[in-house]
């Protein structure tokens, strides 16, 4: 697969689509380390602790990145199809 989008599109090929993913990974990220700042904050208010236990840590994680991957999913697939412009990976369903 490598080699034929080298044939095709050169090294420029290998980062078809680099700009759509940085638009999806930027904002995703931005999100998910804000969501685990304020979830981590509001599980501190909650607790009787002054800090968070492993069990914290992996809960504000996973919730932050639950919400953050739900609200940009959208901008994930509406910028999908843009990701790949190799005519030989389009025909073959890549």
């Amino acid at each position: 697969a490598a080699t034929i989008l080298y044939r095709e599109a050169g090294v420029r090929g290998f980062y078809s689509g680099y700009f759509s993913t940085l638009m999806r990974n930027i904002p995703s990220n931005a999100l998910k380390f804000m969501l685990y700042e304020e979830i981590k904050h509001f599980i501190l208010y909650h607790s009787n602790s002054a800090d968070l236990s492993t069990e914290q840590h992996l809960l504000a994680g996973g919730l932050a990145g639950l919400l953050s991957s739900f609200v940009t999913t959208p901008m994930d697939v509406g910028l999908g199809p843009h990701s790949a412009s190799c005519e030989s990976f389009k025909q073959a369903g890549l």
